[in-house]
């Protein structure tokens, strides 16, 4: 098979799969789950908003009516509420095929969790590690479980200081933004190397979409939003075409575990999906290892995936 070619629509039947996708309501997680659902999966649609998923899910029922959809409420500013998800989950399946680490904010302003660290890095990387963490024995239990991290372009802007942007005098939200996605992509990496070290069937992917129409763009200002808007119009893609590199990254049977995927054209700005490369920090097993004890200790958890498979 050719290392750039794949063809979703003749992907195998997924009918006793079953895929969690965060923020599934709108844009890219919404678009995997059509796909999902179209392929005969058990989706789980992660949601904070109930009433947008609501309407996201009788969207995919208008078109498939024997799709097998299920709303859990998911809340990834809190870690209360991704602590009484888990067990929901737990309740009602025995396995997890698909996880994917799909929701995330965009640049807003600066707001703190998990008591001093900043929403960006919050809420798209350091809730995930939990979430993943949390549910990994149900992808364990899955006979090729995989993992899917959503991560950017923008992973160049950011930097290994994982505290530095949480205060007004340092909080850039660009470089928060890049900040956030560098970490998503670097735990990608570093799940894949634990999980080939602790002997497991599970794999580990990263992916990105290019530059994509989605409601990441909420929090930019007036004054941007006819830039943004051009921008779409001539450099960006459908979500529908941006959730391609996740699609592929969750179907693809040859595609190599620990593997980025992303858009084939100019600057991966868009085009067909493709493994790529990241930045020299992103490969990094040493800052991986630095970011992951970084994490465990900010979360008071830990995530070892040797006990899983003594």
């Amino acid at each position: 098979m050719d290392d750039d070619y794949f063809d979703y629509e003749s992907t195998i039947d997924l009918n006793r799969k079953v895929a969690l996708i965060t923020g599934a309501n709108s844009g890219l997680g919404l678009e995997t789950s059509k796909v999902l659902a179209q392929k005969g999966a058990t989706v789980i649609m992660a949601c904070r908003n109930l009433k947008k998923a609501a309407k996201a899910k009788n969207e995919i029922i208008e078109d498939l009516p024997d799709a097998k959809i299920e709303i859990m409420p998911l809340d990834l500013s809190s870690r209360r509420s991704i602590e009484e998800f888990v067990p929901k989950v737990e309740k009602k399946y025995d396995t997890i095929d698909f996880l994917v680490n799909n929701a995330g904010i965009m640049m807003p302003p600066l707001d703190l969790q998990y008591e001093d660290v900043e929403s960006q890095l919050a809420v798209n990387y350091l809730s995930h590690f939990l979430l993943t963490s949390l549910l990994f024995p149900m992808i364990e239990n899955a006979p090729e479980g995989r993992i899917i991290q959503l991560s950017s372009i923008a992973h160049r802007w950011g930097d290994t200081r994982w505290n530095y942007y949480n205060s007004k005098s340092t909080y850039d939200k660009k470089k928060a933004y890049g900040q956030s996605k560098l970490a998503c992509l670097m735990f990608a990496y570093e799940l894949q190397r634990r999980l080939s070290r602790s002997r497991s069937h599970v794999k580990s992917y990263a992916a990105h979409p290019g530059a994509s129409s989605t409601n990441l763009f909420q929090y930019v200002s007036p004054i941007q939003r006819p830039f943004i808007r051009l921008l779409e119009r001539f450099l960006f893609q459908d979500a529908e075409d941006g959730s391609m590199p996740t699609l592929r990254a969750l179907l693809d049977p040859y595609l190599n575990p620990g593997s980025f995927v992303g858009p084939d054209g100019f600057k991966e700005l868009k085009g067909e999906p493709t493994v790529v490369d990241s930045s020299r920090i992103s490969k990094d097993p040493v800052a991986a290892l630095k970011l992951w004890e970084w994490t465990e200790k900010k979360l008071n958890t830990t995530f070892d995936l040797e006990e899983w498979n003594e």
